[in-house]
Parts: structure tokens; sequence; C-alpha cells
């Protein structure tokens, strides 16, 4: 049932009814039901409601239940979950049980991120999130300034998991400029005394300074302070860190002195894409079309992958468009790698000419990677150039059989299937593209031994 559906059964069910049905749910032991009932029936009382609040937290703290990466997700939604509540039902009217709350939270990170396979990063991301309510709640408590500096410096000092990012460099949620700048005064002066005499290697202390100095001058708006916090450990900063440099001068609108650190930079070869994309922000940011014209010019003949020929055809003078495009169909027809050419003949709407490439250089796909390699066949589409696709589904289907690779045989059978389908619809293949009869035979003799592999293809029939 759709939602207006389910409104109108429930309007029709009389009172009693909603009831028991309210409580039929909420004795489904569902700890997130139950809660949000508890929490609509006692919406004025803030103490309970935290209250209910605090133990699910507690609760994520004190499992014994390891989460796994597949389920790391579904966590994060929970922890998000939960904070929406939060922020609907205690910020408003009951900021200092919010605050509480969301420094309970961030104490804890630890215990909960050491719960979980967080390798895609969805659960920091949320526990990060509860600093903007830790500052929103702290702001709504309308204490002085001078109340909350000694509490906020204790949270970024403990940020040993990565969860309390954003408590300093979103910190004018909070504080006033003057604050703000008082903050950054202490950093600088914890780092300047510091005695780093007797460390040896990494030195995590005058890190966490310096760290922390960048993240407030963020909150400050600052650029020139974050330049400071970074050169005093980093008199010649490397690329990494100038790159970094540069991205705070743009976000805050400084492009004299971003385009001062472009140039004046000496950049290593690895970093040189780097370096182009910040040219390419600056030039966007000022309205500078001519050099970001030049720019994509520059990286379109560098290297004439289809991503730069978009980028470089978007921001051409008008009435070059078709010299453009003409020049690009030369370009791939020339282009010694026919991975790179390929994309960009299907994109002109080349067809013939990027399947006569696929055929030609078939060997050269066999080591495509896999995404690549779905994204030309989706560029293809189901009914154009069909040995092309042949090419592309053998290539998929040589590197799973050739790494035996189990795991992904059922794509391997469905690869398979497609091949056999095209075979269906191809009258003739090229002399150079074996039929699909010998490809088959091929395959058959040199890994008949997967035998995992030929019990799957005999179940779908297609073995033969």
């Amino acid at each position: 049932m759709d939602f207006e559906e389910v409104k109108n059964k429930l309007e029709d069910m009389t009172k009693n009814e909603l009831i028991e049905l309210i409580m039929s749910i909420y004795q489904k032991q569902d700890e997130r039901i139950s809660s949000y009932i508890d929490n609509r029936l006692n919406k004025d009382d803030y103490s309970t409601v935290a209250a209910f609040f605090k133990k699910r937290i507690n609760n994520w703290i004190e499992s014994n239940q390891f989460i796994n990466y597949n389920s790391s997700f579904d966590f994060a939604e929970e922890i998000a979950d939960l904070r929406e509540e939060i922020t609907e039902t205690l910020l408003p009217s009951a900021p200092d049980e919010a605050w509480r709350l969301a420094d309970f939270v961030l104490r804890n990170d630890g215990s909960i991120i050491e719960n979980v396979d967080d390798s895609g990063g969805a659960v920091g991301t949320e526990l990060n999130q509860f600093c903007i309510l830790w500052l929103e709640a702290a702001a709504g408590t309308k204490k002085a300034d001078e109340y909350w500096i000694p509490l906020i410096m204790d949270i970024a000092d403990g940020n040993d998991y990565g969860c309390r990012e954003l408590i300093l460099n979103s910190a004018d949620i909070l504080f006033t400029p003057d604050s703000l700048q008082k903050i950054y005064y202490i950093y600088k002066n914890r780092l300047l005394d510091w005695d780093c005499s007797n460390i040896e290697g990494y030195d995590h202390t005058a890190a966490g300074f310096e760290i922390n100095m960048e993240q407030i001058a963020i909150a400050m708006h600052n650029p020139a302070a974050y330049e400071e916090a970074l050169r005093i450990r980093n008199p010649e900063p490397n690329n990494l860190q100038i790159k970094r440099l540069i991205q705070i001068y743009l976000q805050f609108s400084d492009f004299k002195k971003a385009r001062e650190l472009l140039e004046e930079t000496t950049w290593q070869i690895r970093f040189n894409s780097d370096r182009d994309e910040l040219y390419k922000k600056l030039f966007e940011l000022t309205g500078d079309t001519e050099q970001l014209r030049i720019l994509q010019e520059r990286k379109w003949k560098e290297n004439p992958c289809l991503y730069y020929l978009k980028e470089y055809h978007s921001i051409a003078e008008p009435g070059t468009h078709k010299k453009i495009l003409a020049e690009a169909v030369k370009t791939a027809l020339n282009d010694p790698q026919p991975e790179r050419a390929v994309p960009v003949l299907l994109y002109l709407n080349k067809i013939a000419e990027a399947e006569q490439r696929l055929i030609n250089d078939a060997a050269d796909f066999e080591t495509l990677g896999y995404t690549s390699i779905l994204n030309i066949l989706e560029q293809l589409g189901p009914d154009n150039a069909l040995c092309g696709q042949v090419v592309l589904y053998r290539a998929l289907l040589n590197d799973i059989l050739r790494r035996a690779y189990s795991k992904a045989y059922k794509y391997g059978i469905g690869y398979l299937r497609e091949l056999i389908i095209l075979d269906e619809r191809i009258t003739q293949y090229p002399d150079n593209l074996e039929s699909h009869a010998d490809y088959f035979s091929r395959i058959k003799a040199e890994h008949g031994r997967k035998r995992s592999f030929w019990e799957k293809a005999r179940k779908y029939g297609i073995d033969k």
C-alpha cells in the first residue's frame, strides 16, 4: 500500500483499534520503533527523551557484536537517524540535553568505531556530524564563549579516530571571531613552546597543535592563518601541502595569493595533474574563459581521452566546435592507445570506426580494467557493433577464467550467455575475429579443468 492508502485505512479505525495496533508494534521488541513511540509519548519530558536516546547510544558502546563491512552502512544510517531525532526533539527546546548527548557520542567515538569495519567510511562520516550537533546545541544554550573554549579544545585534542574533524573547522557556528582567534593563539603558543628536541621520528604532539591551528583558521575564514600554521614546522611545504593550501585560498576567494603559489611552486611531475586542476578551478572562479580554454586545449592534446575532449569542447569558442570534433576523429583513428580512442569514436558517433579498432586491437582490451570495458559496452548499447561487443565480452570472460576467480564465475556465465546471444545475431565474423564456435572450443581446451565454471555452464545449458 502507498502512503495515502495507509492513511485512509488508519483514519477509518476506531480509537481502540489504533491503540491495539500501536501496542502490537511496540511489543515487537524493535528498539528503534519502541524508542520512537516512547519519544512521541514523552515529547515534552525532555530528560526522559534524552534518557531513551542515551540508552541507544550505550547499546552501541557496550555491544559485543562486531559489525561487518556490509552492515556498516545500515549502522551509519542508524547513527544518522538518531542524530536527526535528537535534532528534531531536543535541539529546539532543550539544547543542553542535545549537547550532552552529542558530547557523549563524541567522547565514546573510539568504542563505537572499533566495533565496526568502517572501510567505507560511512560510520566515521556520521559520527563526525555529531560535531555539528555539538556546536549547534552549545550555541543554543546561550552560555558565554569562555565556558566552551576548554570544552571544545578537549574534544579536538582527543581526535584519535578521525571522528571529530568538524569540531574546530566548523567552530564559527558557536564562537565569535575574537574567540576563534583566541583559540588559534592558544594552539600557536603551545606549538611554539613545545620542546621537540628529544622527539625521534614523527612528532604527534606538534602535529596535533598544527592541525588544530589549521582547522581553526578555516573556521576563521582566514587562509593566511592557515598558511602560518603550516609553515611553522614546514617553512618549505611539499607539493601535497601546497596543493591543500591553494585549495584553502581558493575556498575563501583569495585568488591573487592562490595564483602566486601556483606560479612560484616547483611542481613534481606526479603533481602536474593536480596543478592543472587548481589552475582550472582558479580560472573558473575568476571567470577567465580565455585561460581556461587554453588550458583545456593543452590537456586534450596531451591526453586525447573522452574526458578532456568533453572539457575542451564545452569551453571552445563559438564557431570552432565542428573543427574540434573533426580533429578529434582524426586523433582517435591514429591514437596508439585503442582503449582511449574507442570511447572518443563512440562519443563522436563513429560506430564502424570504433568497432574496427576493437577488432584490430582486441589484445589491448584483454588487459583493460573491468569498469572501463563495461563503460564502453554501455556506450555501444545492445544493438551497435555486435562484433565489437564480442571482443569486449570475451575480454571480460577471459580475465575471469585466466585468474581462476571462482567468486566471479557467475558473472563469467553471464558474459558467455551474452556471447551466445550475439553469435545468433551475427551473420559473418570478420577474418581477424574467430567465430564463436572456435572461441568456445579454445577456452574449453585451455580452461577445461575449471570444473566449477563448466558445471555452472551446464546448469544453464550453455556448455556447448
